[in-house]
């Protein structure tokens, strides 16, 4: 039997038969699955940015947010997190240091591989600096960012504001 591409004109139980099965797998096992798909860094940023706005906290290296006493600053800073699209809920939660917030941000993901409408949604951990008495933050952004399609994010929506959840954004 030579080497081929072509199914050979064996018995299924011949031991050559299985070896050219063998040599076709690896062939076989190249798959696309939706697990290889890429998200869109650009919105997963924009989604960690609102956060870091909205809590007044430093984004991507910056010393210090600008906020100030001023309430027409903080006015502003509320405008431009509220025209991203982007929700966010929080909760109070009693961390293993301290108290603290879980925090999740909903946004529109595009399309998926098949055509269909995903959300992404990424979870944040908000807490007080250990030792700081004037009220410093520290916002943990967690690795993963998860993919839902419509439905499943409005029961993700519904669930999470049953366990006591708010919208602040």
């Amino acid at each position: 039997m030579s080497p081929s591409n072509t199914v050979p004109d064996h018995d299924p139980t011949d031991s050559d038969y299985e070896k050219w099965i063998d040599s076709q797998m690896p062939k076989w096992n190249a798959v696309i699955t939706p697990a290889g798909q890429k998200l869109d860094d650009e919105i997963i940023g924009k989604m960690t940015q609102v956060v870091h706005l909205h809590y007044k906290i430093p984004y991507n290296g910056a010393q210090e947010v600008a906020e100030g006493d001023s309430p027409m600053l903080a006015d502003v800073l509320d405008a431009v997190v509220k025209t991203t699209d982007i929700f966010v809920l929080e909760k109070e939660h009693q961390f293993k240091y301290g108290k603290g917030k879980q925090v999740v941000a909903i946004t529109d993901g595009g399309k998926n591989y098949v055509g269909n409408t995903v959300k992404y949604v990424k979870w944040f951990n908000l807490y007080e600096k250990a030792g700081d008495d004037d009220g410093q933050k520290m916002l943990k952004v967690l690795d993963k960012t998860y993919t839902y399609g419509v439905d499943k994010a409005r029961v993700f929506w519904n669930d999470k504001i049953q366990e006591g959840y708010n919208r602040v954004v």
